[in-house]
């Protein structure tokens, strides 16, 4: 996982094949209950 805050990181470590990552670019940091409801249940994910 690699935490991404620009938009040329992303490019960077999408380019070195990274499977996961996070950071103030995806998203400010949100309590977990908040995070289910933007990322899981919204996206068809249970």
């Amino acid at each position: 996982m690699e935490g991404v805050e620009h938009p040329g990181e992303l490019e960077a470590v999408c380019s070195l094949g990274a499977d996961s990552i996070q950071g103030f670019y995806i998203s400010n940091p949100i309590p977990a209950d908040q995070f289910e409801e933007k990322y899981w249940k919204k996206g068809g994910r249970q």
